[in-house]
């Protein structure tokens, strides 16, 4: 119910529950698909139930779903108090929040979609190996010409060790 729980850090109440909050963030991975945050007044806050009521609690939903735990936050910009410093301030624009580790690679196989050897080759250049596999991360796996003739070693001994035992 609307007030139950204390205010938070910022005075202010019910930022979390109620109903998911529909944003204007489309989900990478299921394609036209939209992310709601937030969790509802269905879910728990420790997650013991349904999913975790916290801020970086997320969820995709296709845009022509509807359900009663599921709406938007009217919410409106408040006035700074027109000093220097209060200008200076950048403006941030939609939500942040922390990428899911499925998120995070299916961004970078998107990433890899789009590399050409010339780009690979500059990245080496200028800082070696680890400076590619970082770029690359967990999508791809950098190998030297030491590492794959080991590899190709350890496979030819495999084989022939499995076709001892078949004998």
């Amino acid at each position: 119910p609307v007030n139950s729980y204390e205010p938070n850090n910022y005075g202010l109440y019910n930022t979390i529950g109620n109903v998911w909050e529909w944003t204007a963030t489309k989900d990478i991975i299921q394609q036209g698909n939209y992310i709601l945050r937030g969790g509802s007044y269905l879910d728990s806050i420790d997650g013991s139930y349904n999913h975790p009521a916290t801020m970086s609690t997320r969820m995709s939903n296709s845009p022509d779903s509807a359900s009663s735990n599921t709406g938007v936050r009217c919410a409106m910009d408040i006035k700074g108090d027109g000093t220097e410093k209060d200008k200076k301030k950048k403006k941030r624009k939609g939500y942040h929040y922390v990428e899911t580790e499925e998120q995070k690679r299916a961004k970078r196989r998107e990433k890899l979609k789009n590399l050409d050897q010339d780009m690979l080759s500059k990245i080496a250049e200028e800082g070696g190996i680890e400076a590619l596999q970082e770029f690359l991360g967990d999508a791809a796996t950098v190998a030297t010409p030491e590492m794959l003739k080991k590899k190709q070693q350890e496979l030819k001994e495999m084989k022939e060790n499995y076709a001892r035992e078949e004998l």
